[in-house]
């Protein structure tokens, strides 16, 4: 350490310290408190040259830098920044919290599209919300860089680098929460706000239609809401519309500033949050249930019921239209034994059941045709029987029966065929079916006789858009990772190749990516080619030999099952299933997860101390000596394109140490990070996010993290982390 070296290392502050011979300090003022003392106080050499003077104990020689490039904060287009302001372990801005070893005003304002403000703090987390901060502090408490940009400012220690979005048409601003409808928001087509309110995955508040649209705005959930005959609407995460006769009791109202993303097709209104509805009513139309008819003609209601979209529940006719009634259906299934309705406009009739009873707040979806009636919901349906179900049912032999879609040209055909020399045989069922709301889950035709062969069903399903083949079993849903996609679009010089093919290599093979991809690299790419032709060339090519091998195949090809009558198989659920067998630790092991980290700073064991269920939890104990973390890892499979939620419940003994744990869902890129500093302790606290899989596996990580702290000379203690209950639901 030379008086020099501390000098360039600060440049770019205007004050700079040397002290006890060998540390170098930065800033832009002198903290309240310290006073100048005799120059001879300061009497420690310097360790780089024994001639210059480097401060003592408790004892700094202080310098100007007359000349600082001094860090500010950022300067982005269509952005205004708003100043240092103070934060709160409770948030001041409580949204869409990442963090980042990139971390840019301009990458944090991306994560934020759809907030009011948002803020960087501690050179690498991002913080959003729509309500402006209150406490300013002065423009030097805010003086760590950017981890992304060290000519950039990045808050501080619970201090906030805060910005604006700019509209173009924009009310005056309120730091108050607002107490009834959102500026901007009147009434709706005849809707009128209602508050913000919990919503509840997977089991939705309001289980009536769903619209999911990349450019909603209130204006179209209301009408398609309304078209539908609908009392109420809400609007959540930006882009889904939830339509409902009337408002699940476990939904609560919350703050309005919990809904607090614009909407994706007007950013001048507010489309909710995660999890968090902005809630409009009809006052017009009664907010009632809708009712079941207990019998139409020889069909009496018996209960809403499960069905799936690759083995349906009842398979001899399907019928849609967009004027649908319970009426219309059951005259369609008039000579079969049973019919339901489904999604609003499906209706399917049928002899024989597979499936099993569902809760009745499932079949939630009001006919389209009117009514008040209720048709199912998504793979669940209204089902109603003959009043007798005990009955001879003839099945003609070779018969088929199309599948009729009114609004489009395809066809699908169920066929039931009997192997015989006759034109026809008797197929006798004698089960009968009690008049209760639940029913049998097995097939109730049970019992067949034939003479002449075996009786076979067969089912012909064609998927509405590509659905992924299951190969490669590993691989990106339609695009790779960014870092290897830009090598299509981008002209690299013969120098730049080898960064951006190590870049890409390093990125793509993270996540334990099998088989290896690095067989579409250069052996070597540190000779660097002869022009930028030959680079860009090579690049190109190991861009097409990274799509041809590790993007998701699709297809729309129509799938054919055949199944003894009798024993068409129960679907599967995939939706709202719990993925994890090993969530909870249950087996006393780690099961599939893996723990590294800095095991003998931060100790992680399966351990029976205070579970949340069950007998056992994951218990870290943080000595709180020394910086430290801990990584729980699993790699799962799952569907590329489909939502996921991720979640666990973590519980902590002492909310004075810094302790955070952090939820990733990689190479999604997906993360949750919530700050246990000043949280409640002695209770379970639930972290969740949801996000689309962007590849056919994920690796899950629970990153926990420790920093000590101390208060003057006053150790804060130690600390006892539980996680307990992860969980991996796919939602939709």
């Amino acid at each position: 350490m030379t008086v020099a070296s501390c000098a360039t290392f600060c440049s770019k502050f205007e004050l700079f310290a040397v002290s006890y011979g060998r540390e170098c300090y930065c800033g832009h003022s002198v903290t309240d408190g310290n006073t100048e003392v005799d120059a001879a106080d300061c009497s420690f050499p310097c360790a780089g040259n024994a001639d210059e003077k480097c401060g003592a104990g408790n004892r700094v020689n202080l310098y100007t830098n007359d000349s600082p490039s001094i860090r500010a904060p950022a300067s982005l287009p269509g952005i205004t920044s708003l100043g240092c302001f103070v934060d709160s372990a409770a948030r001041i801005l409580p949204n869409n919290i990442i963090g980042a070893d990139d971390m840019t005003a301009a990458k944090c304002a991306l994560n934020c599209a759809g907030y009011d403000f948002f803020g960087t703090q501690w050179s690498r987390e991002c913080f959003c919300g729509s309500i402006l901060p209150t406490e300013p502090a002065p423009a030097s408490d805010c003086s760590m860089p950017c981890s992304g940009d060290d000519n950039e400012l990045c808050g501080a220690g619970m201090r906030l680098n805060v910005y604006s979005f700019n509209k173009e048409s924009t009310s005056t601003t309120s730091s108050e929460p607002a107490t009834s409808s959102p500026t901007s928001v009147p009434t709706i087509d005849g809707f009128e706000y209602q508050g913000c309110y919990t919503d509840n995955v997977p089991q939705r508040v309001l289980g009536g239609k769903v619209v999911v649209d990349g450019a909603m705005t209130l204006e179209k959930c209301a009408s398609s809401c309304k078209d539908s005959g609908y009392a109420l609407f809400g609007v959540q995460y930006s882009s889904e519309c939830f339509c409902g006769t009337s408002l699940d009791a476990a939904s609560v109202q919350v703050p309005d500033t919990e809904c607090g993303m614009a909407c994706s097709g007007d950013q001048s209104q507010k489309c909710g949050d995660g999890n968090r509805l902005s809630l409009y009513a009809d006052p017009t139309l009664e907010q009632s249930e809708a009712t079941n008819l207990a019998s139409i003609g020889e069909f009496t209601y018996r209960s809403c019921w499960t069905d799936d979209l690759g083995n349906r529940s009842l398979t001899a006719v399907e019928h849609r239209t967009d004027d649908m009634t319970v009426a219309k259906c059951a005259d369609i299934c008039q000579d079969y034994t049973f019919f339901g309705l489904e999604y609003g406009r499906e209706c399917y009739c049928g002899d024989e059941l597979v499936g099993q009873a569902a809760l009745e707040k499932d079949c939630s979806i009001l006919c389209v045709g009117g009514g008040n009636n209720w048709c199912g919901g998504p793979f669940r349906m209204n089902l109603y029987a003959k009043e007798s179900v005990s009955t001879s049912v003839s099945i003609t032999a070779s018969t088929t029966t199309s599948i009729v879609e009114a609004s489009t040209t395809s066809t699908v055909e169920a066929s039931t065929t009997i192997e015989t020399s006759t034109t026809s045989d008797t197929v006798s069922s004698t089960t009968s079916v009690d008049d209760s709301t639940s029913l049998p889950s097995s097939t109730i035709a049970s019992s067949t006789t034939t003479t002449q062969g075996p009786s076979l069903t067969t089912i012909t399903r064609c998927p509405p858009t590509p659905t992924w083949v299951g190969r490669p079993e590993m691989c990106y849903d339609t695009t790779l990772p960014y870092q290897c996609e830009q090598l299509a679009s981008t002209l690299y010089q013969p120098q730049g190749m080898s960064w951006a093919l190590l870049n890409c290599q390093g990125v793509i093979t993270r996540y334990g990516l099998q088989p290896n991809p690095t067989t579409c690299f250069p052996t070597s790419t540190a000779v660097n080619p002869p022009d930028a032709a030959a680079a860009t060339s090579t690049i190109r090519s190991v861009h097409s030999c990274l799509r041809s091998a590790y993007i998701c195949t699709k297809a729309s090809t129509c799938v054919t099952n055949t199944y003894p009558v009798g024993q068409v198989p129960v679907p599967t659920p995939t939706t709202g299933v719990e993925l994890l067998s090993d969530g909870g630790f249950e087996s006393g092991q780690w099961g599939n997860w893996t723990l590294t980290g800095d095991t003998t700073r931060m100790y992680g064991q399966v351990s029976t101390l205070n579970p949340r269920a069950g007998s056992y939890s994951y218990h870290i104990h943080n000595p709180n000596y020394s910086s430290a973390a801990l990584w729980l890892s699993r790699n799962i499979a799952v569907e590329p394109g489909k939502y996921y939620r991720f979640k666990t419940n973590v519980w902590i003994t002492n909310s004075q140490v810094e302790n955070n744990i952090r939820l990733m869902a990689n190479p999604a890129g997906y993360n949750q990070l919530i700050q246990l500093r000043y949280t409640t302790a002695g209770m379970w606290r639930e972290v969740s996010f949801t996000f689309p899989a962007t590849s056919s596996w994920l690796e899950l990580q629970l990153l926990v993290t420790a920093q000590p702290l101390y208060n003057g000379q006053q150790w804060e203690g130690s600390n006892n982390i539980f996680v307990d209950d992860v969980s991996l639901v796919r939602l939709y």
